[in-house]
Formats: structure tokens, C-alpha cells, sequence
């Protein structure tokens, strides 16, 4: 896992972009933002310490669906792909859970 620190008004990936890691939030308030007709629209915000994002894109082999912005500073600790298959590959508990998580997201349209 790496450390990464973004400043407040931060871009921390933009829509489109390919999933490469997870993010867990360490502290800080992060935003999940679409753009639509050129304005901003807020999906939500993460500010609890171990928010995650990006287990969707990561199963599912994704880009992002929506822009994450620092909306304060923020840490955020990123595990990378590879690293994070080959966990839940080994850890079964894990890796039904995950799936158990995506199946929820699917069914209820959650980007």
C-alpha cells in the first residue's frame, strides 16, 4: 500500500479514467462527483477513515464512472490492482464479500 496526499481542491481521478488501485480513505473528505450539462453534481462524499473506492472497477475491470475531488485535504492509502486481486484470490472470506458488494452495486445502478 502506498500513501497519498492531495491538497484540498485536488483532483484525485477524473471519469474515464482506467481503475488501477483501491483507495481507503485515511482522513479528509473526498467528493464523488458526475459532470453533467457542465455542471458538477455530487454523488456523495466519503469522510469516514476506511471509505473505499474503486472495488467496483477493479472486479468488474472498469474505468471510473465518476470524478473524485478533494474537497479538504486528504490522505488516502491506494493498493494497486494486482496486489488486491492476488489478496482476494487468497483470502476466500474476502473475496465473497467483495462479490457479495459488486452484486449490490449492480443490481441497485451504483456507479
Amino acid at each position: 500500500m502506498q500513501l497519498e496526499n492531495y491538497d484540498k481542491g485536488a483532483k484525485i481521478f477524473s471519469r474515464g479514467e482506467e481503475c488501477n488501485s483501491i483507495y481507503f480513505l485515511v482522513s479528509g473528505t473526498v467528493d464523488l462527483v458526475v459532470e453533467r450539462e457542465s455542471k458538477d453534481h455530487l454523488l456523495d462524499s466519503l469522510t469516514s477513515p476506511g471509505s473505499t473506492i474503486g472495488a467496483y472497477s477493479i472486479f468488474n475491470e472498469t474505468p471510473f464512472a465518476f470524478n473524485a475531488k478533494a474537497r479538504t485535504n486528504v490522505a488516502i492509502l491506494t493498493l494497486h490492482r494486482d496486489d488486491f486481486i492476488f489478496m482476494a484470490d487468497s483470502l476466500t472470506e474476502l473475496s465473497k464479500a467483495i462479490e457479495k458488494t459488486s452484486d449490490f452495486l449492480i443490481n441497485h445502478e451504483i456507479p
